[in-house]
């Protein structure tokens, strides 16, 4: 069964595009916001105890990246191409720079986008124009253009409900 392509951005909440985050964060906050690096996201999860803090005020100034819970969260640098979903305990927290925010329509299915993001496949078409001599890093642009097969609704949760198994 061939099922059509579709480029990441095209999958996306149309008045939320996939971008990046909060550029300089400053001094550790104590008191402050969660601020998810790329480091933080390995293996699909995202480490909650590695998190560090920025202050609520460098926080505000990049609301667009405010997490709600639920969204994708690719590493850009570091350790590219790593995904995770972000659970609903980590609402409220803000990106880094080096981490891509997907925010997937919901006449898609986020886990099964998830799922082809973290594949082999997935893995090589986002690190296929990977820059860098020293550390490889994902353009923006290059993960918005990643082709992903859509089936219908209804196989994409079918497909996500398998691999949530695994």
């Amino acid at each position: 069964m061939k099922w059509p392509l579709y480029k990441l951005e095209d999958l996306t909440d149309k008045d939320r595009p996939i971008t990046y985050g909060v550029v300089k964060p400053g001094d550790e906050d104590p008191d402050g916001v969660a601020f998810i690096r790329s480091g933080d996201i390995n293996g699909g999860t995202i480490n909650p105890a590695s998190l560090r803090t920025i202050t609520s005020e460098v926080s505000r100034q990049y609301r667009g990246t405010l997490i709600e819970g639920g969204e994708i969260l690719v590493s850009l640098v570091g350790t590219p191409g790593q995904a995770a979903i972000v659970p609903q305990s980590l609402r409220g927290a803000n990106i880094a720079r080096q981490v891509a925010l997907v925010r997937v329509d919901p006449s898609y299915s986020t886990r099964y986008i998830y799922y082809c993001l973290s594949s082999r496949k997935g893995k090589e078409a986002l690190l296929a124009h990977s820059r860098g001599s020293v550390q490889q890093v994902i353009n923006l642009g290059d993960l918005q253009r990643v082709e992903i097969p859509v089936p219908p609704l209804s196989d994409q949760i079918a497909i996500a409900h398998v691999l949530d198994r695994k």
